[in-house]
């Protein structure tokens, strides 16, 4: 009986280790190069297969994209204050956001110890179903905003990479 409840024990044990031995994304990507902007004080780590960007437009700093072109992570230094988000409560920001695209989340958070406000909702029109998930910040008197987008039927490919890359960025200044 003894020897039944050791098995028993063991059988257990392997199947609880396999079942808490998922994939952790964190640990799985592989964010190989680094980019590094001096002047605007930023640094962040992406994957090797990523591609850099030309900006194409005077307030994107820097932009890279995943190799089918689905994911995106870009830096922008900002003259604006889209949907009020760096002015405005929740509710003034969910009600612009909702006259173009569906409001997901709007938080408080930091960049190290940098305050930040994130904004999250999905896109909808012409370029398709979206998830567009954008940090804004303020240092030296400048406005950035980061913004991740990803295409929703693709959600569980990038998140988690555009994740691991947004934990990476560090402000230099």
């Amino acid at each position: 009986m003894k020897q039944l409840y050791l098995g028993l024990l063991a059988v257990i044990l392997i199947l609880c280790s396999a079942c808490s031995s998922g994939d952790n994304t964190s640990n799985s990507i592989n964010l190989s190069q680094t980019y590094k902007n001096e002047a605007e004080g930023f640094v962040f780590k992406y994957p090797n297969e990523w591609q850099t960007k030309e900006p194409n437009t005077m307030i994107e700093v820097i932009k890279i994209q995943s190799p089918d072109g689905n994911a995106k992570f870009s830096v922008m230094k900002i003259l604006t204050n889209p949907f009020g988000i760096l002015t405005e409560n929740q509710e003034s920001v969910e009600a612009a956001v909702n006259k173009m695209h569906k409001f997901i989340t709007f938080r408080e958070t930091t960049i190290g110890e940098i305050p930040a406000k994130e904004l999250i909702y999905q896109t909808n029109g012409l370029k398709g179903d979206d998830i567009s998930k954008n940090v804004w910040y303020v240092i030296g008197g400048s406005v950035y905003q980061i913004n991740c987008s990803f295409k929703m039927n693709q959600r569980e490919t990038y998140e988690p990479i555009l994740n691991s890359i947004m934990e990476s960025y560090a402000i230099t200044r």
